[in-house]
């Protein structure tokens, strides 16, 4: 019980992500510190985990496998935890953009979870800010393409205009699209 509020302090995600990770690349933990290993062992994917060693396996993933792959990653995280956007009711891109820091909240939390946020929404053309557990472009861009997709929006297009990476405080991401109601005219 002594590691309880050193538990609570630190920086979490679900076990679903880490588990989504390990399915797609079943040796992740093998390749990463010997310290995050463990991490990858029998997941609970509703439980709580450290989020050190999901940012150590997607920095990883980052720097050996092509950014497709890790933002095909992003998307696979995203289709996994559809029943969350099912369970809050969201429909809609409008509603998930509306719903955007409470969703991500739901896996990730901690002080340094960091956020995602929508600065502008307009019908087909959003701008999201966020600044995640990892700088990564490609994860994000997966997993808004998903997310898009799976609302039924189509012809979905991402342009990152601002990069943690390059020295900007947060990823932002011109994010425009077509709504099936309004494709054709």
């Amino acid at each position: 019980m002594a590691d309880e509020p050193a538990a609570k302090a630190r920086t979490e995600v679900r076990g679903g992500l880490m588990a989504l990770i390990q399915e797609v690349f079943p040796h992740i933990g093998g390749l990463l510190p010997a310290e995050y290993q463990k991490a990858f062992e029998d997941i609970d994917p509703d439980g709580w985990y450290d989020a050190a060693a999901y940012r150590a396996a997607v920095d990883y993933l980052s720097r050996h496998v092509s950014g497709d792959v890790v933002e095909l990653l992003g998307a696979r995280v995203t289709l996994a935890f559809t029943h969350r956007l099912q369970a809050r009711g969201i429909t809609t891109v409008e509603q998930l953009a509306a719903e955007l820091p409470a969703t991500y909240a739901e896996l990730v939390r901690g002080p340094e979870a960091g956020e995602w946020f929508t600065e502008d929404f307009q019908p087909g053309r959003a701008v999201i800010r966020e600044r995640s557990l990892a700088e990564n472009v490609e994860f994000a861009t997966g997993v808004i393409k998903a997310s898009l997709e799976y609302l039924g929006a189509c012809n979905i297009r991402v342009t990152v205009f601002e990069r943690r990476a390059e020295g900007a405080p947060f990823n932002r991401y011109l994010v425009e699209w077509i709504d099936p109601g309004t494709a054709g005219g």
